[in-house]
């Protein structure tokens, strides 16, 4: 299954790491033996990267990718992030999307890297 965000592709050669975020914890005092007790507050999800190459056909197939993508991180809406191995991360919001290195021709194919960054809560 090919790595997407909502059903849009994330291209060609895409590798999607992940990281969990820290889980809550609080430490109440109370009166007792050593006068604290730590309570776990759950886990926060994880911080996900995906690169990879975004091709479209002719410079504004490829600018139409990009914009989609810009759109969805300016939406702040969540949607599932399928990633490199075929496993879906529901509940995913795209925060960064950086196209990064020169633009790239393949025949009547426009290619250009990108970076994009996402945050993911269960």
């Amino acid at each position: 299954m090919p790595a997407s965000f909502t059903g849009i592709s994330l291209g060609e050669g895409v590798n999607v790491t992940w990281a969990g975020n820290p889980a809550a914890e609080v430490i109440a005092e109370f009166f007792g033996v050593d006068g604290y007790q730590w309570m776990p507050g759950g886990t926060r999800g994880y911080k996900i990267s995906a690169q990879g190459t975004l091709w479209g056909m002719g410079p504004e197939g490829l600018a139409e990718l990009q914009n989609a993508f810009e759109n969805l991180r300016r939406s702040q809406r969540e949607y599932v992030l399928v990633d490199s191995l075929g496993q879906a991360w529901p509940a995913a919001r795209i925060t960064a999307f950086r196209p990064t290195g020169p633009v790239m021709r393949d025949g009547p194919r426009w290619g250009q890297a990108y970076t994009a960054e996402f945050d993911q809560w269960i």
